[in-house]
Order: C-alpha cells, then structure tokens, then sequence
C-alpha cells in the first residue's frame, strides 16, 4: 500500500474588493484573508497569479477580476441568464477548498466513506441502504477505480454467450472472470454487480445506467434536505458511466412535479439545449421521472448518519430496475452542472444561502487552520 498527498490549493482572486462582501464567494475569501499570516498571503498571491495569469493574458479581465478560470468564465457566460449575478458563481476549481471546510469528516482520504469506494460499499450495506453489491451479478459488472472521480477508469462488462464482453471492446472468457476480478481488485478496483436501467428510462439513456445528482445539505435544524436534484443521462451504448464532462446528458428536475427540463450537451465550445435524446430520438424535457421522490428519500436517509462530519453530500444515486440504489456519495460534489443548468450562481441558490449559513459559523480556529495549501493524504 503506497502513501500519497493531494493539495488543496485556496488562490484568492486577484480582485477580491469586485467581489461583494455579503455574496458567498466574498465572505469565504475575506474570512481566510483575514485569518492568514503575511506569510501565508504571499503564499496566497503566488498561487493568484498562477492560476489567473491566463485569464489576464487573454484580456478576460472580468474573469481575471473575480477569480475564474477562462474555461469556467467562457461555460458561466454561455449559460448565464439574464439578472443573474455573475459574482454568485463559484469557479468550479475553488470548491475543495470551501468543502474541507464544510465536510472536516473527508480527511484523511483512505477514512473517508464518501472517497474511498470500497468504505461507502460497506457504509450502505452497514446501513442497510440499497446500493451494487459487490462481485460480479449474474450477467454483468462494473468496474472502478476505488479512488476514482468523474467517471474516469469505469468500465462495463456483460456476459454474452460463455464470455464476457466490456463496453470498449474486451473479451474474457467465463473461465478466466474470477482471476481477472482478483487482478483488478488487487489493482485498487471496486468489481460490482451491473445494475440494469430502469425500463422507462432506457431510451433516453442507452448504455449507462442514469444516475441523479441530488445534494443535500443540512439545513437550519441541522437536518438533511435536498437542495438541487440534476439527472445524469447516458449518450450511446458504448458508455460505461453518465458523466456530463464524459460527453453525456444532464438535465435540471422540477422537484414538486418530478418533469425534466431540456438536457445539456457540451458542443464545440458551447453547450446544445436539447428537447429530446440525439440518439434515440426520445423525448426528455417535460417528461415525468416517477423515482424522483424515493431518491430524494434515500439520500436524506443516506445523509443522516454522516451528518456529523459532512455538511453537504452529492449522491449519485442510479435509477434500476430495482429502484433507487447509492452508486457513490461525493464530499466534494462538483457545482457547475448546477450552475449550468439552472445558468444562475451558486450564491444565489438554496444551496449557496444554506453553504454561507454554516460558513459563518464555523469557529475562528478553523478559519485560522484554513491554509492557502493544505495537503490531504491517501493511501492507495
């Protein structure tokens, strides 16, 4: 087993005054301004210039000044709606930092339930959560990197005909499966059953199961709600996992009616607003998703008992035949699908007012232990 540091990096941006003081993105950057020794703001400006300069040299100044990337500033301005406040979004890079300080429960890496693969499967089986169980299923597997993010490294294997057959193509004869899982667990895998999409939805996404990205964030009370629900969908068969930044589907969910809006795909540069499934031809927006509700249950069920040491907690919860299961719990769920979809800020949401709330009040010495660079350790 071999040691590893991931960096938290927490760059100010090179404006902070163009960022107003009670808006989500000020607060946060002024309550680690204040809490930095002189040391620790060099530090900080160093790490500016590195990660802004490109947005200054390409003349983005606005970007520049608020602290975006070019990329996010060019994808926040594609999808921004009219009176939306474009220092309410969060750049998606900036938001471990702020999560290690709403979820202290993630550190260190190699303990925490919501990153290492193998300690979530034993979280729901402990709790009795529906979820994969692990090994291959009758006629089908997964299989992931325990550590792994965005979808990067899944794989999709059926069986067809005495062997099995993955999603980019390999063929391992029935024989040879019980060696090839040994090998790829001992490899820092996960191998889990293939959970087959529920009917309704398989022709809007052929391939990959589809999943629902519901975060929950406690509330006021210290209770889980649901504060944003987005619906990942699959682009071909050849997919092994629904990922939007995979070249794949998402599309906003109306909470009280259950309807989907138009899903978003990324195009060259920009984003195409879709009515119905390119492939397939299906439609999608105005569609009714009959699980929404039991999902929304399931992840407040899932939230409760890691209340303690996570604050916020994007599930990806798959839509089966069997209904809801918990494919994965994330400590440092992405934002922008959310900001993309919905083309308003984070700061102007449920989610940005309900992150703001349990910012300030987080104790002085946390602020203080809030380094420009912090360093999280994993063992793989």
């Amino acid at each position: 087993m071999s040691t590893r540091l991931a960096l938290i990096l927490r760059p100010v941006p090179p404006r902070l005054s163009a960022l107003p003081a009670n808006g989500l993105r000020g607060y946060y950057y002024r309550r680690l301004w204040d809490g930095w020794s002189m040391a620790q703001r060099t530090l900080a400006k160093a790490l500016t210039a590195a990660r802004y300069g490109a947005a200054a040299r390409r003349g983005a100044l606005a970007a520049w000044r608020l602290g975006f990337t070019p990329t996010m500033f060019d994808e926040v301005e594609a999808r921004r709606q009219p009176g939306a406040a474009l220092a309410a979004f969060l750049d998606q890079d900036e938001r471990k930092g702020v999560h290690a300080l709403l979820n202290p429960g993630a550190l260190p890496f190699d303990a925490n339930p919501l990153k290492n693969k193998a300690r979530f499967a034993a979280f729901c089986a402990a709790q009795g959560l529906p979820a994969p169980r692990p090994g291959p299923g009758a006629d089908g597997l997964i299989v992931k990197p325990r550590y792994g993010s965005k979808g990067r490294g899944v794989r999709r294997l059926e069986r067809r005909d005495g062997q099995w057959v993955a999603n980019d193509g390999e063929i391992i004869a029935a024989l040879s499966m019980s060696r090839w899982v040994a090998a790829q667990e001992a490899g820092g895998m996960i191998v889990q059953e293939l959970l087959r999409t529920n009917p309704a939805l398989r022709s809007i996404s052929p391939g990959a199961l589809p999943t629902l990205r519901i975060t929950t964030c406690l509330n006021e009370k210290g209770v889980p709600e649901v504060a944003d629900v987005a619906l990942r969908l699959s682009l071909g068969d050849d997919r092994a996992a629904d990922n939007f930044n995979a070249d794949n589907l998402v599309c906003g969910v109306d909470r009280a009616s259950g309807r989907l809006g138009p899903a978003l795909r990324r195009i060259a540069g920009g984003f195409a607003e879709l009515v119905a499934h390119p492939a397939t031809r299906a439609p999608i927006a105005g569609e009714q998703l009959a699980a929404l509700d039991a999902a929304m249950a399931l992840a407040c069920r899932a939230h409760a008992p890691l209340a303690p040491g996570f604050t916020v907690i994007g599930w990806d919860i798959g839509l089966a035949e069997s209904g809801p299961a918990l494919i994965e719990g994330n400590w440092n769920p992405g934002y922008n699908v959310m900001q993309l979809v919905h083309g308003r800020g984070l700061g102007e949401m449920r989610l940005g007012e309900l992150y703001r709330h349990h910012l300030d009040r987080l104790p002085a010495a946390t602020w203080h232990a809030a380094a420009p660079v912090e360093w999280a350790q994993r063992r793989l």
